[in-house]
């Protein structure tokens, strides 16, 4: 019951990875100043990132660095180093890409829980075929496919 409570209580704000990406020096860790300023203004929140490892792949690939400020900014920003930033926000993540993602992000006490879903197998996608086909007209029966 009291997570449904919180649920309840809370903001919840999904964010485009490509609006926090800027190329001019400097923007993106300020986006991502911006975003953890306004999560903690409305505090209990809760941030789903889409795409997680555009926003912080492995640091140390990247010729300007700018990847690597991005990922340094949210380690700071989900450490807490600034003054109870972790309190009230929740920040979650996804991606089809695991591999890409800055391994320090995963470590306990930043984004140490994971989901992993599978792909369908035959039945499911099926099942998830006639449930999005259901009010479509098909030329084809659901046997012959």
């Amino acid at each position: 019951a009291p997570p449904v409570r919180l649920a309840a209580r809370s903001v919840c704000c999904s964010v485009p990875v490509r609006g926090l990406l800027v190329n001019s020096s400097g923007a993106s860790g300020s986006n991502i100043r911006v975003l953890f300023s306004r999560a903690w203004a409305a505090a209990p929140s809760g941030l789903f990132v889409g795409e997680f490892e555009a926003l912080a792949p492995r640091r140390g690939n990247d010729n300007t660095g700018g990847t690597d400020r991005v990922v340094n900014q949210l380690l700071t920003f989900l450490d807490g180093v600034e003054a109870d930033a972790r309190l009230g926000v929740y920040v979650m993540g996804a991606t089809s890409r695991p591999d890409m993602i800055d391994p320090a992000l995963l470590r306990p006490g930043r984004l140490d829980r994971s989901l992993l879903c599978g792909f369908p197998d035959a039945r499911d996608r099926l099942s998830i075929f006639q449930a999005k086909a259901r009010r479509m007209r098909l030329s084809l029966s659901l046997r012959q496919i």
